[in-house]
């Protein structure tokens, strides 16, 4: 063993306890003085016979747990290595999707890298043409594209919208609905549309 193994501690098992219960305090002193010694890499060759058998389980046992150390240690250096390069990955890939959502908000039909359709905001043309198609009016039209617009096309639990004209029928085209009833005359807009 050596000090380049920056290793600060190793492990005294309990069962040497008979091992240095057997030898004489002199003897157990000059033991673990040199298990110090030789897990900081500067031991010499021990003189006494029965020191020398009575350190050969012990230093079997630390070679074995500093080899254990080494496989732990170069494991979670991979396993670092790994998660840093995944957050690099995911980092760039984000970047890319951002540029990928924000130059293409206009087109319709959008397909994103799983295949799917991604959500393309209507412009209000299309919104007022949907009203008007389902015999509401214009107004009504122009306040629900602005309600979501304003909201960056995400409903009113912070939702993004996935599909506009569901949202429509669903909000703003029910006859029970807030969003369907109109404003008294004289009143200000503050996005509650209740008559009350």
């Amino acid at each position: 063993m050596s000090s380049e193994d920056n290793k600060k501690s190793f492990i005294l098992y309990t069962e040497y306890k008979e091992t240095f219960d057997a030898l004489s305090d002199e003897q157990a002193g000059k033991l673990i003085k040199y298990i110090f010694k030789y897990v900081n890499g500067d031991a010499g060759k021990l003189d006494d016979k029965n020191l020398q058998l009575a350190f050969i389980p012990i230093k079997q046992n630390l070679q074995r747990d500093l080899e254990k150390w080494k496989i732990k240690q170069q494991q979670r250096k991979d396993a670092g290595r790994k998660s840093a390069e995944a957050r690099k990955k995911q980092r760039k890939s984000t970047a890319v999707s951002d540029r990928q959502r924000t130059s293409t908000v206009n087109v319709n039909g959008n397909v994103n890298g799983n295949g799917k359709k991604r959500f393309t905001p209507p412009s209000l043309n299309e919104v007022i043409k949907y009203f008007k198609e389902n015999g509401f009016s214009k107004d009504l039209a122009k306040r629900a594209f602005e309600h979501y617009k304003l909201a960056d096309w995400h409903d009113s639990r912070g939702n993004p919208v996935k599909n506009w004209k569901q949202k429509m029928r669903t909000v703003w085209m029910t006859g029970n609905g807030k969003a369907a009833k109109p404003l008294k005359v004289g009143k200000q807009s503050t996005g509650d549309y209740n008559d009350d």
